[in-house]
């Protein structure tokens, strides 16, 4: 549900309300989104930290606070935490930035790189998995 109201956000920053709905709608009746949530299978979080990534991304071009950067950025290291290839949000988060305010010296964009760094390497230091035996999780 929760991915289903981040999608409903940010169609409708995109879009309008109508094209907000629209999206929610099709993710809330997509079976193989359903399905997995049911399942418990990491592409629902994945999902819906990356869409979360991405929904601040877009609020970064259109208000352009730090914060929203700096959010982004944690959510995609949680999204790559949760799911490696999930980790490629981070490219149109940094993007954003760039389109925004083009320099590299800009340090909220170090920042939110340094973040989703750090959000990406906590789960496995945290969970011990490099001790466990193939196969075995922490929870």
């Amino acid at each position: 549900m929760a991915t289903v109201a981040l999608v409903i956000a940010l169609g409708r920053r995109l879009y309008g309300a109508w094209g907000g709905l629209l999206a929610g709608l099709v993710l809330a009746l997509m079976p193989l989104h359903t399905r997995f949530s049911h399942l418990a299978i990491t592409d629902v979080p994945a999902t819906f930290w990356t869409t979360a990534a991405l929904l601040l991304a877009v609020r970064l071009l259109q208000e352009g606070h730090e914060r929203d950067l700096l959010l982004a950025g944690v959510c995609a290291g949680l999204a790559a935490a949760t799911k490696y290839p999930a980790g490629l949000v981070l490219l149109p988060v940094l993007a954003s930035e760039l389109l925004r305010r083009f320099t590299l010296a800009n340090r909220y964009l170090w920042l939110a790189t340094l973040l989703a760094l750090c959000a990406f390497s906590w789960p496995p230091l945290m969970c011990g998995w490099t001790s466990r035996p193939f196969g075995q999780t922490c929870l």
